[in-house]
């Protein structure tokens, strides 16, 4: 699961965002965040991911973030470009 923990943040801070799988856990290489359709630098620790808002003027602002966890490479290793345990996160954010 994804949740967005703050939806404003102050100019030149970071998104931070819960991200959890009780099943094989959260695979930190998968995770990817776009904001306003351009690439963020992702950051992963303890359950928290942190999206990197540089150059992100103040405003309302889109992310999009996708995670999948570890056993999603065994489950369709045989099948290209099919993500079932693949979570794709979209929300609007406010830079203040």
């Amino acid at each position: 699961s994804v949740r967005l923990l703050t939806r404003t943040v102050k100019s030149g801070a970071r998104l931070r965002l819960a991200v959890t799988d009780s099943g094989s856990g959260v695979d930190p290489q998968s995770l990817v965040a776009t904001v306003d359709g351009k690439a963020a630098a992702v950051t992963y620790a303890a359950g928290r991911a942190t999206v990197i808002l540089a150059g992100v003027p103040g405003g309302r602002h889109r992310v999009a973030f996708k995670a999948a966890d570890y056993q999603e490479l065994k489950n369709m290793e045989n099948v290209p470009q099919i993500l079932p345990n693949t979570r794709t996160f979209r929300t609007t954010f406010a830079v203040g």
